[in-house]
């Protein structure tokens, strides 16, 4: 279950990220609780192995509008239930993406910096293995469809 103060965008617009440490800070309920704000941009890379060439001109990013919601909720409230936690923020791109583009913003507050980057990065371990999105990779010659990596499921089990 999500808390007043989390957040959770899934959209084709650019990510505000500036925004996000402004309305994390403002959706804390109790402010002057807050040691620690930790935010973490994803950036979409340049350098795919399942292609050819190497280069991918496009990330396409696929999901179904209620599972995604509903699966990112679930994450959070793991987070939650391991942790002292503030706000909880997480924004995701779908879409067509290039190189260089953010693709996901995890935000966290708590009252110590341990549990906010510790939250932060279970977070991320999680939506790459939990959340429902589908991933294609595309260039001028090629598209593949992008399988879990075994690092990401090895990150998330270590939970």
């Amino acid at each position: 279950m999500l808390e007043n103060a989390d957040h959770i965008l899934v959209t084709q617009q650019e990510l505000d990220i500036a925004g996000v440490y402004g309305s994390l800070r403002g959706a804390s309920s109790n402010i002057e609780d807050l040691g620690a704000v930790v935010v973490f941009v994803g950036l979409v890379r340049e350098f795919d192995k399942s292609l050819s060439s190497g280069r991918l001109q496009i990330l396409r990013l696929q999901h179904h509008p209620e599972l995604t919601q509903s699966s990112i909720v679930d994450v959070i409230t793991q987070a939650r239930s391991r942790w002292d936690l503030g706000a909880v923020l997480v924004h995701h791109r779908v879409g067509d993406l290039r190189p260089t583009d953010e693709i996901v913003a995890v935000a966290v507050t708590s009252k110590h910096r341990a549990e906010a980057f510790d939250a932060a990065r279970f977070l991320m371990d999680k939506l790459k293995t939990e959340v429902m999105l589908w991933k294609q990779v595309l260039n001028a010659d090629e598209a593949n469809w992008v399988a879990f990596k075994d690092s990401d499921a090895k990150a998330s089990s270590s939970w």
